[in-house]
């Protein structure tokens, strides 16, 4: 859109983002009905691509995206509270710029750590799970290896995905740092009994494929034994298995080869003594 154009938005009867089937009864608008809004774009602003910023105007940039994520949030616009999120980590993810001032350098790291953290907090309501992890990892290992908001989010963040260990292990991160995070508790709690729920799974499956294994030998070996009603004995040995073998002798003869020479101890070498068949 330009400035100052009009545009239509329809909203079909099936849409979410439409009143459904209770309507607006203060604007007049029956159950299920198609809407159509008109919008005019009074203004807007094109902010500039972080590799034209120089650093004072990240900060700039990144200060104001910061408070326009805080208002999406408060107001629950999760997705735009998203995007205005990662932007303030896109300004100041990169430090090259900020070496070598110290007030530039604290100011970056407040700006980044509230951009992460509240950039977690957006893609854990929105259920971008594996990225809230992300966000809580770079925060403690770059930022604040004890924070305690993104322990406790990263935790929330591998309960959802089932990784009840891992979310143990930063709950109880999280109560080093504040034992009396109720919050932190319950989510430890919570990961405990997943983690259980999830072994005793396991050994139920288990233990069933185990029982239908041993039922399955059952049945193919009956007796138990399985040369049961065979000539075989274990450990025995009939001479009948090599009748019609040939001698060794015979078989160097059959193939023209001769038997190895042996070296004497003296390291001299014997004479190759011929085979032959007395018969």
């Amino acid at each position: 859109m330009y400035k100052s154009e009009l545009a239509n938005i329809w909203l079909l009867d099936f849409s979410e983002l439409g009143f459904g089937a209770e309507g607006c009864a203060d604007l007049s608008v029956p159950p299920n009905a198609n809407l159509v809004y008109q919008i005019e774009l009074l203004d807007f602003v094109k902010p500039k691509e972080v590799w034209q910023l120089n650093r004072l105007e990240k900060i700039a940039e990144a200060e104001s995206a910061k408070a326009r994520s805080v208002a999406c949030l408060t107001a629950g616009n999760l997705r735009l509270a998203f995007v205005h999120c990662k932007r303030v980590v896109d300004y100041l993810e990169w430090d090259a710029d900020f070496q070598g001032d110290a007030d530039l350098q604290a100011q970056r790291h407040r700006l980044l750590l509230a951009g992460r953290l509240n950039l977690a907090l957006a893609c854990l309501k929105t259920r971008r799970f594996q990225q809230a992890v992300t966000q809580c990892s770079a925060v403690l290992e770059k930022l604040d290896s004890k924070n305690e908001k993104a322990l406790y989010r990263r935790g929330q963040a591998r309960l959802e995905t089932c990784d009840f260990d891992l979310a143990a292990e930063d709950f109880r991160a999280c109560l080093a740092v504040n034992s009396s995070n109720s919050a932190a508790k319950a989510g430890l709690q919570r990961a405990l009994d997943g983690a259980k729920q999830v072994e005793q799974r396991e050994r139920r499956r288990f233990a069933g494929m185990f029982d239908r294994f041993a039922q399955q030998d059952a049945k193919n070996k009956p007796g138990g034994d399985e040369f049961a009603g065979s000539d075989f004995t274990i450990d025995t040995w009939d001479n009948s298995l090599a009748d019609g073998m040939l001698s060794i002798p015979q078989e160097l003869e059959a193939f023209g080869e001769e038997m190895p020479q042996k070296k004497r101890s003296g390291g001299g070498v014997s004479a190759i003594a011929e085979c032959k068949d007395e018969n």
